[in-house]
């Protein structure tokens, strides 16, 4: 892109010489530049310029009376004027001079110059000569440049007004307002262009201004500020019918406004009269008023009139309603009358109107009838009844007692006259009550009862049954006679006896027969009188073997032998230790029973079961005999002899 830039032409007197001589290394245009400056007249010089690179361009002259004189930077095309150029000629005394001198990136242009007389080229192109860089700096705007400050700031600080060359206003933004100022440039660079910097004010809440309101249909812009302060946040103007809101914002950090609202009225709607004008009532009329409009100014008590209001702008009617009187239903309306009653009085058929049908209702009927209105008022129905003759209620044939298997009532009714108050049928064993309601006001009647019959179980013998109990058990204890059933004798038994007994069934079931024992007591074995010696002439035992249990060996012992038994125990009792008897020789004495051989006397037959004895007491302790005081131990010695016994005929034995 080509830029325009600036020229900077420094011309300069030389009064002793003038230096048409081109330096070395002129700049080389490059396609589109161009850098023309011609004298136009003694008194005018003019450059054009266009030069990619450059950012400046210095013009300066000078001549024998105020010496050399800086001139500007210029931009594009300058009309260089008030330069004074003498005659044609070389060295003239007022002779001027310029000299031109093109700034840019180093190494963009060949660093030459060149000195020009100034009416040397007058209508003529000047050659074009560029020097670079330059030592010039332009003004630049610092970073307050467009900032915009709190309103408590006071100072730039750390902002800057210019980052090259000084500011033209030093001054800080008062609140609310703002500073501008230029940077200038030095060593002939150019300033910089309007810098700014400002302050806002104290913050300002946002408020709902003038334009909040309801505005009429025909109405299509705001006739004033939505807002007092502040911006508003919707600008939309309200469509026909409807309403818009919006917000104030706040200014300076300020907090926005609550919700304004602006309203427009719809369309004009006029008010007409609804189906209730020209009506007639029994009461005032409450709807049916309008058809549009709101009905306004209703007055009177029959006739009634009122105003349905136009909206939006629209026309009011007047309207209006008359006084009409409905059919009534008297007194008798609804009433149920007993069954003995025959006429209405003192009930009325009707309090307003007349009644269409006047009969009396007959027993257990209704009659219906209608009130006619008056003056276009409304027909109203009514009715009343009566009811039948009152019946009370009455058992029926389910009233009895049944079989254990039987499961309903069927084929008899619980009541003869009403309904049942229980319908379920007896479990077995059971009954079942319950009364049998009145009609028409009849009362109820007594409780009726059925009964089941229990279902039949036949008796059972317990665990009792068919045991023996021990004898010294004395109860049936744990056990039971019968599991099922009554038992018909509930005695014990005795030692070594038996009882019997039944068990009852229960509901028409069958009778069990049942029987326990007892055992008896234990009795051990014990031995008898016969337990002794016999004389060997005896046949038979002279008493019993036992006195207790019987003998396990009844032999009779033979003469000179004996014979041993126990006598069994009864009822689990022990048998007896064993029992000896034993028998003599025949025809002989026993001699063991002799205690000494001097004891018999000579007298003593063999008839006596115990030899007598004659010299007893001298053996024992502390006997006297024949006189004779013995204290000791019994007589010491021994005494032999022989003798023998003979038969009764003396014969020898």
């Amino acid at each position: 892109m080509r830029k325009k830039l600036l020229i900077l032409l420094t011309v300069f007197f030389s009064s002793f010489v003038f230096v048409d001589q081109i330096f070395a290394a002129t700049y080389n245009y490059l396609s589109g530049e161009y850098f023309n400056c011609a004298a136009s007249s003694s008194s005018s010089i003019r450059c054009d310029f266009s030069i990619n690179g450059a950012t400046s361009y210095t013009l300066s002259y000078s001549d024998d009376s105020v010496g050399t004189s800086y001139i500007g930077v210029y931009e594009n095309t300058y009309n260089i004027t008030g330069l004074k150029c003498g005659p044609n000629g070389h060295y003239a005394s007022n002779h001027h001079s310029f000299q031109i001198q093109a700034c840019g990136p180093v190494g963009r242009f060949p660093i030459n110059y060149k000195t020009y007389s100034c009416t040397q080229w007058i209508d003529k192109p000047l050659p074009v000569y560029v020097n670079l860089p330059c030592s010039m700096s332009n003004g630049k705007c610092g970073t307050a440049n467009g900032k915009t400050y709190p309103y408590n700031a006071t100072g730039y600080t750390p902002d800057t007004q210019c980052v090259s060359g000084s500011s033209s206003n030093t001054t800080f933004p008062s609140a609310g307002s703002s500073i501008s100022w230029t940077c200038s440039g030095t060593d002939g660079g150019v300033a910089s262009t309007t810098c700014t910097a400002s302050r806002i004010g104290p913050p300002i809440n946002g408020a709902c201004g003038p334009a909040a309101t309801t505005y009429y249909y025909i109405h299509t812009t705001y006739p004033a500020a939505q807002c007092s302060s502040g911006t508003p946040s919707n600008t939309a103007f309200p469509a026909i019918g409807s309403s818009v809101s919006w917000t104030c914002s706040g200014q300076n950090g300020g907090v926005a406004s609550t919700t304004c609202t602006a309203s427009r009225t719809g369309l004009p709607i006029n008010g007409s009269c609804g189906i209730a004008n020209g009506k007639s009532f029994s009461s005032a009329p409450t709807s049916g008023l309008c058809n549009s409009g709101e009905p306004l100014y209703f007055s009177g008590s029959g006739p009634w009139s009122w105003y349905c209001g136009g909206s939006n702008g629209g026309t009011s009617e007047i309207c209006s309603a008359n006084t009409s009187i409905a059919g009534s239903c008297g007194t008798a309306n609804n009433k149920t009358y007993a069954y003995n009653v025959t006429a209405y009085s003192p009930d009325t058929q009707c309090s307003s109107g007349s009644s269409s049908n006047t009969a009396f209702p007959g027993q257990g009927s209704v009659v219906a009838w209608t009130c006619s209105g008056q003056y276009g008022g409304e027909a109203r129905s009514c009715a009343a009844g009566r009811n039948l003759a009152p019946i009370n209620g009455s058992c029926g044939t389910a009233a009895r007692s049944y079989a254990y298997n039987v499961t309903s009532y069927s084929g008899y009714s619980q009541c003869s006259s009403g309904s049942s108050s229980n319908t379920t049928f007896p479990n077995p064993g059971g009954s079942v009550s319950w009364t049998c309601s009145g009609q028409n006001g009849g009362s109820a009647s007594t409780t009726c009862t059925a009964s089941r019959a229990a279902t039949p179980v036949a008796g059972a013998c317990g665990t009792a049954n068919n045991k023996t109990y021990a004898y010294n058990v004395t109860s049936y204890g744990s056990d039971t006679q019968c599991s099922s059933g009554s038992s018909s004798n509930t005695a014990f038994p005795g030692q070594g006896s038996v009882v019997a007994w039944t068990c009852s069934g229960t509901a028409g079931g069958e009778t069990r027969s049942c029987a326990a024992g007892r055992n008896l007591a234990p009795i051990n074995g014990v031995c008898g009188p016969a337990t002794t010696t016999y004389s060997g002439t005896a046949t038979a035992y002279s008493g019993a073997q036992c006195t207790s249990g019987t003998a396990s060996n009844t032999a009779f012992p033979a003469a000179g032998s004996s014979v041993s038994w126990t006598c069994s125990g009864t009822n689990g009792g022990n048998p007896s230790p064993t029992c000896t008897a034993s028998r003599s020789k025949a025809n002989s004495i026993n001699l063991t029973l002799f205690k000494n051989a001097f004891d018999l006397l000579p007298t003593d037959t063999k008839s006596g079961s115990e030899e007598q004895c004659l010299w007893c007491e001298w053996y024992e302790k502390n006997t006297l005999v024949s006189g004779i005081n013995e204290t000791g131990l019994g007589k010491a010695g021994s005494l032999g002899f022989s003798f023998y016994y003979t038969d009764n005929i003396n014969y020898r034995l």
